[in-house]
């Protein structure tokens, strides 16, 4: 990959090691990063990595890995986006500069690394549903709630159409937040609405009477410079529309990846979901029993249970999201990631 010559006197944070390949902190440009994301964005937040304000562990011809630091504490958001056989190699590199980072939002290919490799404990902090579109039908008892919301937006005249105009969607936003637990836009967890790089963005808007009056935008998912899924990373609806609404879309937006043999749509991440489950070996019993308890009383910090009822109508194949910690009860950890992201 070509990159530009770095300005003398101006060199970025290098760290290597014998045998590895160098490793460089905030050393690609944006296109370089890109093109990473497009043969190895596999996991449902590759796309997020690139929101602003993040820092960067950059690895010339392998890929790089996204972080934040917040009250000392360095976050990592996501896998690292590179092919999987050189997973050990960045996050290996990453530790020799970040030894007591926190791993969020990975995937379980991470487990075997963090545990074995690097003595992590690696806790289940939620899952995502994945809907396989070819197998994709609306019908059963489960989904009633997706095809009653269907017809209640054609009852009310509700015109959804997909639109290349990414700009205009600000009251919505703001309306919406007031109707939340949450009142501000969550960062970091989740990507911002108003962000630079958009390219492969689809947003589908439901009008009526010609207004919008909500929006999904879905960002894409890709493995060997294709498309492969889209994943809901930002929607938003009128006040007195709220989840109805997002059904509806949803079911347009199906309809639309089926017909261009999209394989899924990714949910996303249901945060605290099912942590009733048994609690696996790799897992902290300390930090398990804690975020049950945030799933259970903190619906004033965050609407837990409803995501959790919205996203399980669809009945998507389920896979576990872990967070990898050094330490058994990072609570101090978890603290920075909830101010990062401003829940609270």
């Amino acid at each position: 990959m070509a990159m530009e010559e770095l300005n003398a006197g101006n060199e970025p944070e290098r760290f290597n090691h014998p045998g590895s390949a160098e490793a460089i902190i905030d050393y690609f440009k944006l296109e370089d990063r890109e093109v990473f994301l497009k043969k190895f964005g596999v996991h449902s937040q590759s796309f997020t990595t690139l929101q602003p304000g993040l820092s960067y562990l950059d690895m010339p011809s392998v890929g790089y890995m996204a972080y934040a630091q917040h009250y000392g504490v360095t976050i990592v958001l996501s896998d690292p986006v590179c092919a999987e056989s050189h997973l050990l190699l960045m996050i290996q590199a990453f530790q020799r500069h970040f030894p007591d980072a926190i791993y969020l939002q990975v995937s379980s290919r991470l487990i075997d690394i963090l545990k074995n490799e690097l003595g992590f404990y690696v806790s289940k902090m939620g899952i995502e549903y994945k809907i396989p579109l070819e197998q994709w039908e609306s019908s059963g008892r489960s989904k009633k709630t997706i095809r009653t919301a269907v017809n209640q937006a054609v009852a009310q005249g509700i015109d959804i159409k997909e639109t290349i105009e990414l700009d205009k969607f600000e009251k919505i936003s703001e309306q919406w937040l007031c109707t939340r637990a949450c009142k501000v836009e969550i960062e970091f967890l989740i990507r911002p609405l108003n962000m630079a790089y958009t390219s492969g963005v689809r947003c589908f808007v439901a009008y009526q009477n010609n207004q919008p009056v909500g929006f999904i935008l879905f960002d894409p998912i890709y493995k060997n410079e294709n498309v492969i899924a889209y994943i809901p990373n930002v929607s938003r609806s009128w006040q007195g529309f709220q989840q109805g609404l997002w059904y509806a879309m949803m079911d347009k937006a199906i309809q639309t990846f089926r017909r261009e043999k999209i394989q899924y749509i990714d949910l996303g991440l249901t945060p605290l979901s099912e942590l009733d489950s048994a609690i696996e070996a790799h897992e902290s019993k300390l930090l398990r029993y804690l975020l049950r308890f945030i799933y259970r009383y903190g619906g004033f910090l965050y609407n837990f249970k409803g995501l959790e009822f919205a996203k399980a109508r669809y009945k998507g194949r389920k896979e576990i999201i872990y967070v990898g910690h050094r330490y058994r009860f990072p609570v101090w950890a978890l603290i920075a990631v909830f101010r990062k992201a401003r829940i609270l």
